[in-house]
């Protein structure tokens, strides 16, 4: 395995510009193309104007989600799992401003940033909302959040409001507010409850990982209510993990996506010794196995929220009734293109932080013979 370590960037000004219908702002270096579909960028200013729209706007291209993260010691190890498409991903570095500290992190999820606009338009638009779709990252006091999707249970979600009359906060901007504000993971959970959180997705909407040299927590949403507290396991994929069920009986609900990624992270995190043995883990929960049926045991809770033959399918669905499904979606992975209609999904980064020395390692694309080191000074 080969790492490259890669400096910061001489900084460019972007300018503020207009079109029609809003203004537009952020200061930001070139992206830098760091090896295919990963880009790296740094950004000296940037403010929320329009991107609440954007990404309210963005639920109704795609649905589900996926992902992994866990915690062990000072390592936290997590894969983004997405689409596989033509979207380009950014590392994003931050200085240290009044009012904000120093942060490097991983943005995603903006379809119309390929990478191709990326090395032919490296000042459009969607680079102002970049910045607020950064879905793990680490900041200069040790500060580590993230994203997961997590699936929608009744009654459960979408959440449009925890704290009505308070400062709104859209959910899928609140990594970056963790990354610009909070001084340890306990601030970063009171601060986010003080807001009045929204999300509209009807199919599911995140919960957040969150974690400092010395605790972690994760963030849920149930009932329009926020709660937070310390998981049991340091693991967080795509079900409820704070629900009374899961913490007293280990009953993940009917729709545990991730099941199988959750047991194996939280049996084998003990062996996260080193970036490499971190990475090693990731590379077993890389999201292409939910294509390869001879993965022991294979990942059918992936597939609890599909339809087969008009019935939905759940945990109590015996795998046999559906095996003509999974045949059937596990060869056409095969074939899949770069398009995101395909719907065709694996782990387009994965990430490995330390929080001690304050790094953070990439891996794209799942192609784990090369990574990318940052630190923040």
């Amino acid at each position: 395995m080969k790492c490259k370590l890669l400096y910061i960037l001489p900084l460019l000004v972007l300018l503020a510009c207009c079109t029609k219908q809003e203004e537009r702002f952020s200061l930001h270096t070139n992206p830098v193309k760091i090896t295919d579909y990963l880009y790296e960028i740094e950004y000296t200013g940037y403010k929320p104007d329009n991107t609440e729209r954007y990404v309210n706007e963005m639920i109704n291209i795609s649905k589900g989600g996926a992902c992994t993260v866990a915690r062990s010691g000072n390592f936290v190890g997590r894969n983004y799992d997405y689409l596989y498409s033509e979207m380009a991903e950014f590392i994003i570095k931050v200085p240290a401003a009044e009012g904000r500290y120093a942060s490097i992190g991983v943005a995603s999820s903006i379809f119309e940033l390929t990478a191709e606009k990326a090395e032919t338009d490296p000042h459009g638009q969607y680079f102002d909302i970049l910045p607020y779709v950064t879905v793990d990252g680490l900041n200069e006091k040790g500060v580590y959040c993230n994203l997961n999707m997590v699936r929608s249970e009744a009654g459960d979600v979408p959440t449009t409001g925890t704290n009505p009359g308070a400062e709104p906060l859209y959910l899928s901007m609140a990594v970056r507010f963790v990354l610009d504000n909070c001084s340890s993971a306990l601030e970063a959970c009171q601060e986010i409850s003080k807001r009045n959180i929204v999300f509209s997705e009807a199919l599911g909407e995140f919960h957040f990982f969150i974690a400092d040299r010395s605790e972690t927590y994760v963030i849920e949403f149930q009932n329009n209510k926020m709660v937070y507290r310390h998981p049991k396991d340091d693991v967080m994929t795509n079900f409820l993990i704070l629900k009374d069920a899961f913490i007293d009986n280990n009953d993940p609900g009917l729709h545990p996506g991730g099941l199988e990624r959750y047991y194996y992270a939280r049996d084998h995190k003990s062996e996260f010794t080193s970036k490499e043995a971190v990475a090693k883990i990731m590379t077993d929960l890389r999201y292409s196995k939910a294509y390869d049926l001879s993965t022991t045991p294979f990942w059918y809770s992936e597939y609890y929220h599909h339809t087969y033959k008009g019935v939905e399918i759940d945990i109590n669905t015996p795998k046999e009734f559906y095996a003509d499904h999974l045949k059937d979606e596990c060869e056409g992975y095969k074939h899949k293109t770069r398009n995101y209609l395909e719907t065709r999904w694996f782990t387009t980064h994965t990430s490995v932080y330390d929080l001690s020395d304050l790094s953070l390692r990439v891996y794209a694309q799942e192609d784990y013979t090369k990574c990318f080191e940052y630190k923040l000074k």
